[in-house]
């Protein structure tokens, strides 16, 4: 099967297993349930995991603009988003029985394998290379959200403010070295969009304070790298 169509079959089959999963749980419980029951600072509002729809979308997008257009993607890093696609549909099965050091290992290997593309991707096409900063970047959210997740099920979630103060400011530098080095903006909006959604979710006002202070310096990071600004 030519890795155009492998794309395809992967993106569609991750969207319908996650889609079933969400409706029908495979496991205990659904993904709200879940995150219910292991309650963090750092969990924005449920609105929020709407941008899998934009990431599913951009996935099958870039499908029928890679036949549309002719765009060619590397073999290898047809692979590498294949098998990140599959893998972080079935980080929903461990998730769902709470086995919630299991799915910290699975979303941890499909993280590696897009920071791998990230990298890879610099040398794609524009329109690849959104799909995988996208993907990228939602995964870094995901991945400190559920590690935070995993230290309240296992009881250990000493300094949850602490924790998520240091969760955000890491998400931020992370952010500030993707733009400077790469000119990549799209993980900035979308760890705003992720921290909008914080604010407003989560009561408790260090939080919010941080999360704002994050935004701004998020914005400044973007006008700089974007319009050149020099002192």
């Amino acid at each position: 099967m030519q890795t155009s169509y492998i794309l395809l079959v992967s993106a569609i089959v991750s969207v319908i297993f996650s889609g079933l999963a969400s409706v029908i749980p495979i496991g205990f419980l659904n993904q709200w349930e879940v995150s219910a029951l292991y309650p963090t600072l750092i969990v924005p509002a449920t609105y929020t995991f709407s941008i899998w729809s934009v990431i599913y979308l951009s996935w099958i997008g870039l499908w029928v603009l890679q036949a549309l257009w002719n765009i060619k993607i590397s073999r290898r890093n047809s692979i590498i988003l294949w098998a990140a696609q599959i893998l972080s549909s079935l980080w929903l099965i461990p998730s769902q029985f709470l086995l919630t050091g299991t799915s910290l290992i699975v979303i941890v290997w499909v993280l590696y394998l897009l920071m791998i593309l990230f990298y890879e991707s610099r040398k794609e096409s524009p329109l690849f290379k959104i799909v995988a900063d996208l993907f990228l970047w939602w995964i870094v959210i995901a991945s400190l959200a559920n590690l935070h997740l995993v230290l309240v099920s296992y009881d250990i979630y000493f300094y949850p403010i602490e924790l998520t103060l240091l969760s955000i400011l890491l998400g931020t530098l992370l952010n500030f070295y993707f733009i400077f080095k790469f000119k990549s903006y799209l993980p900035a909006l979308v760890l705003v969009w992720a921290l909008v959604w914080i604010i407003l979710w989560q009561e408790n006002i260090i939080i919010q304070t941080a999360a704002w202070f994050w935004i701004l310096w998020s914005v400044v990071a973007l006008a700089y790298s974007y319009f050149g600004i020099r002192k």
